[in-house]
C-alpha cells in the first residue's frame, strides 16, 4: 500500500472498491477502512518563465521566477564545468531572461542523466529543424543542426543539471519562418511567435489548438548506480583435483571399492580413478593425471551454509599444473 490511496468505509450501503474480493469485503468488519491505492504516474514537466521587457513572451500566463530563481545554488555547483552557469553574467542573465525549463522525473533516468547522452529536437511538420546535444559533455546544451539561420550551429542554447534532471534552455533564436501561438495559456488574443529553444516542449501546457505545426522530441539515457560486492576465489597448483561426482571413477569399479554401512562410509584405497587425459593418439593410452573440470563456486556464509552458487558458461579444465582466479560481483 502506498502512501496514496483513496477509501471507503464499510457501512450498510454496501459500497466497495471492484479490487476487493466479495470474500474479504465479506470478512471486514462494519466501520472498517477499505483502502485501494492510486494510479501513481510521472511525466516530463515544461515550465516557462517569460522575460516581462519582452512584448510577445511576456504574454505567457505564468507564476513567477522564485521556482527558478532557487536552483541558483545549483547552477553554482556546476560553475566548474562552464562559465555558461553562472546565474548571472553577460552571456545569460537567468534573473531576467527568457527561460524553458525542462523537469525530469528521477524515476526515467535514475541516479542521474547520463552526460553526453541528452538529444533536443524540433520539428516542423515532420521536418527536423532544430537539434541540440550536450556533445561536450560538461552541461552545456549545444545546437549541432538548424535550418535557419546555419551560422547559429554549435551554439549554446541551455545546460543540463545532470543530478537533479533539470535542462534551462534560453536561447530565443529564431529556428524557421512560420509562426505559432506558443505563449497562449488563455483563450485572449495573443501574439504569434517564431520557434525557438526557449517555447521548446512549451505546447504540452497549453490549450488545445494553439500549436499544431511543431512537434518535439527528447532523448536521454539514465544512470543507476548499484552496489556491488567483488570476491575472489582461488583454486591453487596441485588442489582441487579431486571429485566426489561419481563418473570422477571408472565405472566398472565405483560399486566393487565402495563401502557402506550404518555406520560408516568409505572408499577403498584401491579405489580406480577414471581417466580423461587427453592423447593425440588412440593407443596407447595417456599416462594418468588428475584432472578435473569446475563448473560451479559456492559462495558460504560464516556458518557454513550455501547462500550463492554462481556458474561457469563453460567448464574449465583443472590440472594439478594449472591455478585460476574467478572473479566474482555480486548486486546487493
Amino acid at each position: 500500500m502506498s502512501n496514496y490511496y483513496r477509501y471507503i468505509i464499510k457501512g450498510s450501503d454496501l459500497n466497495r472498491f471492484n479490487s476487493v474480493s466479495s470474500i474479504d469485503f465479506a470478512t471486514s468488519s462494519y466501520g472498517e477502512v477499505l483502502k485501494q491505492d492510486y494510479p501513481l504516474t510521472s511525466s516530463i514537466n515544461i515550465e516557462f518563465y517569460p522575460n516581462s521587457l519582452n512584448a510577445v513572451t511576456s504574454q505567457y500566463d505564468t507564476d513567477n521566477r522564485i521556482r527558478l530563481k532557487t536552483l541558483e545554488p545549483l547552477f553554482k555547483k556546476y560553475r566548474k564545468y562552464s562559465e555558461v552557469f553562472e546565474y548571472s553574467s553577460s552571456y545569460v542573465d537567468f534573473n531576467i531572461a527568457d527561460v524553458c525549463l525542462v523537469s525530469i522525473p528521477s524515476v526515467f533516468y535514475g541516479d542521474s542523466l547520463s552526460k553526453g547522452s541528452i538529444e533536443l529536437s524540433i520539428f516542423h511538420n515532420g521536418l527536423l529543424i532544430g537539434k541540440a546535444q550536450d556533445i561536450l559533455r560538461n552541461g552545456e546544451i549545444i545546437q549541432t543542426t538548424g535550418s535557419t539561420p546555419l551560422s547559429n550551429s554549435r551554439k549554446v542554447v541551455g545546460v543540463v543539471l545532470y543530478d537533479e534532471g533539470l535542462i534551462a534552455l534560453f536561447d530565443n533564436t529564431q529556428l524557421d519562418s512560420y509562426q505559432e501561438y506558443f505563449y497562449s495559456k488563455t483563450y485572449s488574443t495573443v501574439t504569434p511567435d517564431y520557434p525557438r529553444w526557449i517555447n521548446w516542449g512549451i505546447s504540452a501546457n497549453l490549450r488545445t489548438g494553439s500549436v499544431l505545426q511543431t512537434s518535439y522530441d527528447i532523448e536521454f539515457d539514465g544512470v543507476h548506480r548499484i552496489p556491488q560486492i567483488t570476491m575472489l576465489a582461488h583454486a591453487p597448483k596441485g588442489e582441487l583435483n579431486y571429485s566426489s561426482n561419481y563418473t570422477f571413477v571408472a565405472q566398472n569399479t565405483s560399486s566393487i571399492n565402495l563401502s557402506t554401512g550404518s555406520t560408516y562410509y568409505y572408499e577403498k584405497e584401491t579405489q580406480e580413478i577414471k581417466n580423461i587425459t587427453k592423447n593425440i593418439y588412440t593407443t596407447p593410452t595417456a599416462s594418468f593425471h588428475k584432472e578435473t573440470y569446475i563448473s560451479s563456486i559456492y559462495i558460504y556464509d560464516e556458518e557454513k551454509n550455501v547462500i550463492g552458487v554462481a556458474k561457469l558458461s563453460k567448464p574449465v579444465r583443472k590440472t594439478e599444473e594449472r591455478e585460476f582466479t574467478f572473479k566474482l560481483k555480486l548486486d546487493l
